[in-house]
């Protein structure tokens, strides 16, 4: 066995976290990468098993093909002194077994937990993978709460089902277990696994239902004294109904889990997505029922009991909650009239994407069709969603003439239409009844608090909505499009006219808000950022003085205080409350990621990434900056990954190659970070300083290219002092590097909140002035 403080390769053992049958695990460093890893290692007494070796390698090949937050992450399979070896992340925490025994998660906590497991399945579902092995021994609890399935040894891939008019057709199976060989653990078994027959993604759904049973009850739905006891009550007995051991489980809850523990598996949630979406109905649920009660708590809660959400009776309906907005078409003779069809689209949204219960897809991806003629069923693939609302606007003077019309994107039929012919006066009362026939033709029941937000308005004044439509409209097109400081000094000229007319419209100075914190970093030569940060600030807070529950200002303020101010409890701190007030902002979910990527908290920063993917999945920005993030946690394989993504959309994006050439550094892989560089250097249009670079290399290797690169980067005009300081790092000039960190903090530069994490820097880490510097930023050590 190996023993604390040995070396091996390039890990050195810690101590030893435990054994079982597939081998020990140990806490290991790697020393390479600084970080605290898991080892599992094949015993030499077993090595020689061709079975358990194929399940060794399975597993590590399996749970690696995975890229999800709550699926541990696999970074490495090999051989050490001959053993077989995978290195896994350390997860900082307990088993849910542990957790059961201690009697100590709630309902709202065990409904987390599952919501969690449920969507790590999603994902191996959605890669043709099945567990087969759900216990509370393979899920892991960190300290914070992140929820992480483990042991995917026993993983089976099932063939994808080929659609057809056949409702019985069965699952056929890439890799299948000899019919009559149990695999599993017994008491977690689903009736199939039991017989020894074909398992499906189903047999996944019944045994999670049986650790949801155990978690809110305490007890297992199937219980015996010995195997076959336990095998005979999975086949013949019906569980005892939850709330019969615990009076605290939801109606709806209990009736869930039943669902999943049907002995027939074609009377189970035919999906783990379908069981995900009820889950999350019933959090949502139980956070609600758990708000400080008001004044007038009687009113409440008999509100509550009227407007409970209910759990969807058919896959059909849940499949509908799902919409893209698209942007509305100017048939008007004026074509500056695209601002108030855009706007009306995206005011729309924003309505909509105020229910919890509907997927809203975010204004960038849905408006990347915008003068495209895809066919609907292509843009509801690409964005994954079952329904598409679209429309046109005719506008003259104050007549106008607006159709809209919601599609079933999975055939093309209407499932609403309408034409209206109004004035310009009545076009607050039109969004309102649009977004009702939607609601409505979707089947969504509204709770009280919602239809409340979708039908708050700001304004009956038409002059004051169409500058501050124009205003968003300028400050779309910046961020679109990477527009110039005169997209931002437009919309910044718009919003201060409606608040000339409209002192307290409170979304006309959230976009200053917003406006002023992008002029910060905008262009070659912004504006003093003390000033615009300042102008940023005061508009977010005048915003939120005007209407504490205006989630975009929530989320203005947070990034002035994170970047700025380097206060990253109060940047958190509005994030959540933006996040709370509006959860399908794919772009505060992506700020707050930057925060949490910041303060070295990776999953967490993954997990927010991927639901602002969710959201808005063709939105290059956010793409870019979750392979960003991964660079900063130095997950490389993964950020390649996402990389791969992003060039297929865009094959010279400037900031794609500049992080390919820092993967390859961290890789070693100096030739091909030279050689992206030049790419760079030739997309900039400066052909001559990527011959020279290439020179360099050719020449003095890689201490040359740096070298010669630090010299030809300096001499740039308006080079941040951050990007001076890493760049004298690489060449071992510490006393400079320490001098422009210096003026970076005085300046308050941007680059600065990425000290803990940025590979850049490593350099520096062991001289005290870096902890000094951490500290004045406020990062932890």
């Amino acid at each position: 066995m190996l023993k604390s403080g040995q070396q091996t390769g390039r890990y050195k053992i810690l101590s030893l976290l435990g054994t079982g049958g597939m081998g020990e695990v140990f806490l290991a460093e790697d020393t390479r990468l600084g970080r605290k890893v898991c080892l599992k290692i094949l015993p030499e007494s077993v090595a020689s098993d061709k079975d358990r070796l194929l399940r060794f390698e399975r597993e590590a090949q399996t749970a690696s093909a995975l890229n999800h937050p709550n699926i541990i992450t696999i970074h490495e399979i090999g051989e050490l002194e001959d053993r077989m070896f995978i290195a896994t992340e350390f997860i900082d925490g307990e088993t849910l077994g542990k957790k059961i025994e201690k009697n100590e998660l709630s309902v709202y906590e065990s409904v987390k937990i599952a919501e969690q497991v449920a969507a790590a399945l999603s994902v191996a579902h959605q890669a043709y993978i099945i567990h087969r092995d759900i216990k509370p021994e393979n899920i892991m609890i960190r300290r914070d709460g992140i929820v992480k399935v483990l042991d995917f040894g026993l993983a089976k891939l099932i063939e994808k089902k080929v659609v057809n008019s056949d409702a019985e057709a069965e699952t056929s199976v890439l890799v299948r277990t000899k019919t009559g060989v149990i695999m599993g653990t017994v008491s977690y078994m689903s009736p199939e696994q039991a017989r020894g027959k074909e398992t499906d993604a189903r047999t996944d759904i019944f045994s999670l239902g049986i650790v949801l049973y155990e978690i809110l009850t305490g007890h297992l739905p199937f219980a015996g004294e010995t195997i076959s006891d336990k095998i005979a009550a999975i086949l013949m007995t019906e569980p005892k109904k939850p709330r019969l051991l615990n009076p605290k489980i939801p109606f709806e809850l209990e009736q869930a889990v039943l669902k999943t523990l049907c002995k027939d598996c074609d009377e189970r949630y035919q999906t783990v997505e379908d069981l995900l979406t009820d889950l999350q109905s019933l959090k949502k649920r139980l956070e609600f029922e758990a708000e400080p009660k008001l004044t007038n708590s009687a009113n409440k809660w008999s509100e509550v009991n009227t407007q409970v959400l209910e759990l969807k009776a058919t896959v059909q309906a849940k499949t509908h909650n799902s919409i893209a907005v698209l942007p509305f078409s100017n048939i008007s003779a004026d074509a500056e009239n695209e601002y108030f069809c855009d706007g009306l689209a995206e005011e729309l949204l924003n309505a909509l994407s105020k229910i919890g219960e509907l997927k809203v897809v975010a204004r960038t991806s849905a408006f990347s069709f915008k003068g495209k003629s895809t066919d609907i069923n292509e843009i509801g693939k690409t964005l994954n969603v079952a329904t598409i609302l679209e429309g046109s606007v005719r506008k003259s003077g104050n007549y106008l003439r607006i159709t809209a019309q919601l599609i079933d994107a999975s055939n093309g039929y209407h499932l609403w239409s309408e034409r209206y012919d109004r004035e310009m006066k009545d076009i607050f009362h039109l969004q309102d009844e649009i977004t009702l026939k939607v609601v409505d033709a979707l089947k969504i029941k509204l709770l009280g608090k919602e239809k409340v937000a979708i039908m708050k308005r700001y304004t009956d004044n038409t002059e004051v909505y169409e500058l501050y439509l124009k205003g968003r409209f300028c400050l779309n097109h910046d961020y679109l499009n990477s527009g110039t400081q005169n997209d931002l000094q437009r919309a910044i000229n718009y919003f201060q006219q409606v608040i000339v007319i409209s002192p307290d419209y409170a979304p006309a100075f959230s976009g200053l808000a917003d406006a002023y914190r992008r002029l910060s970093f905008s262009g070659d030569a912004p504006p003093p950022l003390a000033e615009t940060m300042s102008k940023a600030r005061e508009a977010a807070q005048k915003a939120l003085s005007l209407d504490n529950d205006l989630s975009e200002a929530h989320a203005a303020l947070g990034s002035i205080l994170f970047i700025y101010d380097f206060d990253f409890a109060g940047g958190e701190r509005e994030y959540k409350l933006a996040i709370r007030l509006n959860p399908n902002q794919a772009t505060v979910h992506e700020g707050y990621a930057g925060l949490l990527i910041a303060l070295g908290r990776h999953e967490e920063a993954d997990a927010e990434f991927q639901r602002a993917l969710e959201i808005d999945p063709l939105s290059l920005n956010i793409k870019m900056k979750y392979c960003q993030s991964l660079i900063l946690s130095r997950k490389y394989e993964e950020s390649l990954a996402q990389l791969k993504e992003i060039t297929e959309l865009n094959s010279n994006l400037p900031l794609a190659k500049f992080s390919l050439a820092a993967i390859y550094e961290a890789k070693g892989s100096y030739a091909e970070a030279v050689e992206e560089i030049a790419k760079l250097l030739e997309l900039y249009g400066v052909p001559e300083h990527a011959g020279l670079i290439r020179e360099s290399f050719a020449k003095g290797g890689w201490q040359g290219f740096l070298q010669d690169r630090m010299l030809l980067a300096i001499q740039q005009p308006n080079l941040p002092s951050t990007t001076k300081a890493m760049l004298y790092a690489t060449v071992g000039e510490k006393d400079k590097a320490f001098a422009e960190l210096d003026k970076a903090y005085e300046s308050r530069e941007k680059g600065l909140i990425d000290l803990k994490v940025d590979p850049s820097f490593d350099p520096l880490r062991d001289d005290p002035r870096f902890q000094d510097l951490l500290r004045r930023v406020g990062l932890p050590q």
